[in-house]
């Protein structure tokens, strides 16, 4: 009898043993699957909330010519790690304006591998910060790009949109404050000859506006797309880090 109940006792415990790492095995699935879902949620949404490297931003590029100046670190748009609304950095644009010439600075989509194209939104969010107060009149124009799923669409090579200025989302900045702009995508038009489509929004370029020969300092942080309410809030609220 004793050996009966002993054997099924060790039954009992390794069947017991099995279906407890089944539970915790499917319970760790569960949680991946969410945290996988979360994270896809999470970058249909987000175009920019820091730079990983300290000094300049990867994701970027910047060219000036003919006497005006656009502040560069290797090629690419510096990082402010002292003013920023999240940490633990903003890009920062500096520039000056000069006749006759010319600049352009350029944020792209983070990438990496897997990223499942398309973001979500009718509308591009940014958060901007001058030191010293910014006139509209002064404030650089903005164009965009986008890219097209080379599986899906491969006989479109891209499109660009024209280029408005960013006055018209906005009117002054002032100094030492963040201010929130939003940008619906459908006041702009197409540039090109083929239609713009913001889902693949690939670049945000700021450019040359009034050449007024004055140096400005504009920070930007937490670039977003998302849907736009009637009151012109997001109808969704901030997607948290993951």
């Amino acid at each position: 009898m004793k050996t009966i109940l002993a054997r099924f006792g060790a039954a009992f415990i390794r069947f017991a043993g099995a279906t407890t790492w089944r539970v915790v095995l499917c319970g760790l699935f569960a949680v991946a699957c969410a945290w996988a879902q979360d994270a896809d949620d999470y970058y249909r949404h987000v175009y920019f909330d820091n730079s990983l490297t300290p000094d300049s931003y990867f994701y970027s590029a910047g060219r000036a010519n003919r006497g005006s100046v656009l502040e560069l670190k290797n090629g690419k748009l510096p990082v402010d790690k002292k003013t920023f609304l999240t940490p633990p950095n903003s890009l920062r644009l500096t520039w000056t304006s000069s006749q006759g010439g010319g600049w352009e600075a350029e944020i792209r989509l983070l990438d990496f591998r897997n990223r499942f194209p398309g973001l979500r939104g009718d509308a591009i969010y940014l958060w901007c910060y001058a030191p010293e107060g910014i006139a509209a009149a002064d404030l650089p124009m903005i164009m965009l790009s986008d890219t097209r799923d080379r599986l899906q669409a491969p006989q479109f090579p891209g499109s660009f949109t024209d280029s408005l200025p960013l006055s018209k989302f906005t009117g002054d900045i002032p100094a030492a404050k963040w201010t929130e702009i939003r940008l619906p995508f459908s006041v702009f038009g197409t540039g090109s000859i083929y239609e713009f489509v913001p889902k693949y929004l690939q670049n945000i370029v700021f450019h040359q506006g009034r050449a007024d020969g004055a140096r400005h300092t504009l920070l930007v942080d937490e670039i977003r797309i998302d849907e736009a309410g009637k009151d012109g809030q997001t109808s969704a609220p901030k997607p948290a880090t993951p």
